[in-house]
């Protein structure tokens, strides 16, 4: 059958029983598939300004609603993206949806990085630290203020264990990004150096 894996905050909506000429599911967040071959019932996963219709395939897809585009990366097989347009993924490839347009644009994807999270890391590469601190609030359930908008703007790239603890990412990212931290329960306030 299909196997699924959700990341931190995540969120997969199915019936009991798949009825119909479709087997189709609702998400939100970071959800890894590996969907059975089932020609006479297409796989549907339907997002918030797009369809992803498979027949059977591996792929990973990232839609948390504070994000301005989601992503749906291609590991094995083959996917239809309908939204303004239609789009055919082939393996390898990423497609990044933009939540306003719909528009599709497809680039090669780096699957070492984007399916990380199914192996306990996480990993990020040229990224600014705005988004790295958004990941980590989902991750650690945490609210992250960084007080410094050129170190927000930062590009950062790294890898960590999702089993260490926020202080074990923090403290060598601030050792080596230059910037410093303090925890007050939930929060935490980055300052530069």
């Amino acid at each position: 059958g299909t196997r699924v894996w959700l990341n931190a905050e995540s969120r997969l909506r199915y019936p009991v029983v798949f009825m119909g000429e479709e087997r189709k599911v609702e998400m939100e967040g970071e959800v890894y598939f590996e969907v059975a071959k089932n020609e006479q019932k297409p796989f549907v996963v339907r997002l918030k300004g797009y369809d992803i219709k498979v027949l059977g395939t591996v792929f990973n897809v990232k839609a948390y609603p504070d994000m301005d585009y989601s992503t749906t990366s291609l590991i094995s097989g083959k996917v239809f993206l309908t939204s303004c347009n239609e789009q055919v993924l082939r393996p390898s490839e990423t497609a990044r949806i933009d939540r306003q347009s719909g528009v599709i644009t497809t680039y090669r994807g780096d699957e070492d990085f984007q399916l990380a999270w199914t192996k306990g890391l996480y990993k990020f590469k040229d990224k600014p630290f705005s988004e790295v601190v958004a990941e980590l609030e989902r991750l650690y359930d945490v609210t992250i203020l960084i007080e410094d908008e050129k170190l927000a703007r930062a590009i950062f790239t790294g890898s960590f264990v999702l089993e260490n603890t926020i202080e074990k990412v923090l403290k060598p990212l601030g050792q080596y990004n230059k910037f410093r931290y303090r925890m007050e329960g939930q929060v935490i306030r980055i300052y530069p150096k």
